[in-house]
This record gives structure tokens, C-alpha cells and sequence, in this order.
């Protein structure tokens, strides 16, 4: 997986969610660590595209950060690594990208894997009152003809 296909904004996304491994000294950067990652920029599509389909932003993130407090720990000083959770997400996001035909691998194509993927944070995305269809109809609305066709896209 080539590192260089995420826009700036989705490696800063995924720093985060090593970050917060980290944080809770859990050894596997996991699904969970990157929904809460894309929940925390409040100012980020990801949180647009939920307020818009009426999802409560803070319960996703009580309920995600639940499930990351269960999560296995060791020293917090250790280095976490990505877990085969987080990287059956990541595969995905590169479909999702090319679904919506674009060259970079953006936050709704990681928010969109972790919806269409049995991952960690499943059981709490399917409890969302969300489908694909209105998943897609809403990024389409935010999007409009934006595509991320750049490394950074939503500076372009």
C-alpha cells in the first residue's frame, strides 16, 4: 500500500489514530483508533456527512471510545502497529476510492471502508440509522464535482 495515494488530510487521520494506540497502550492501531480519529475533526467531512444524515457525532464517539477502553494494552511507551483489522479498512479504502474514481485515498474513502467492511467498530456503525445509498447520496451533496485528485485536495 502505497502511503503516497493518501491525501494529506487522511494521513494526518491515521497519525492520529496511532496516536491515540498509543495513548491507551493498545499494541494493534485498530478500527476503532481511526473512527475516533475521524470523529475528533469536528471541522472534517466525516463529521459534516454524519450531522447531515442526523447521527449524533458525540454518542459515535462515547460508543467508539468504549470499545477502545476494552481493547487489549501493554507499555504505553511501545510502538503500536497496525493491526489486521485496520488494514483490511485501508485495502478497502483503495476500492473506495476507485469507486468514486478518484487518484487519492481521502477521509470519506477510510470512513466509507469502515462501514462496508466486518471491522471492530461494525456492531456500532451498524446500529447507525445509515445505509450506503444515503451514505453516498450525502458525500455526493458535500463533494459536489470535488474530486481528490491531489494530495491535498481541499486546499486545491
Amino acid at each position: 500500500m502505497d502511503p503516497n495515494k493518501f491525501t494529506q488530510r487522511s494521513q494526518e487521520t491515521l497519525n492520529t489514530a496511532s496516536q491515540l494506540a498509543r495513548e491507551h497502550g493498545n499494541p494493534e492501531i485498530t478500527s476503532a483508533h481511526l473512527l475516533l480519529a475521524l470523529l475528533s475533526d469536528f471541522e472534517g467531512v466525516v463529521v459534516q456527512l454524519l450531522q447531515k444524515l442526523d447521527v449524533s457525532v458525540g454518542s459515535l464517539a462515547a460508543n467508539t471510545e468504549v470499545l477502545v477502553s476494552k481493547l487489549p494494552q501493554t507499555d504505553a511507551s511501545s510502538q503500536s502497529s497496525v493491526g489486521a483489522d485496520l488494514q483490511k479498512v485501508l485495502k478497502a479504502s483503495i476500492t473506495e476510492a476507485q469507486y468514486l474514481k478518484d487518484e487519492y485515498i481521502s477521509r470519506e474513502h477510510l470512513f466509507l471502508a469502515l462501514t462496508g467492511v466486518e471491522c471492530q467498530v461494525s456492531p456500532i456503525i451498524n446500529s447507525l440509522p445509515i445505509n450506503r445509498a444515503k451514505l453516498l447520496s450525502e458525500l455526493s451533496a458535500l463533494r459536489g464535482s470535488h474530486k481528490s485528485d491531489s494530495s491535498d485536495p481541499e486546499n486545491s
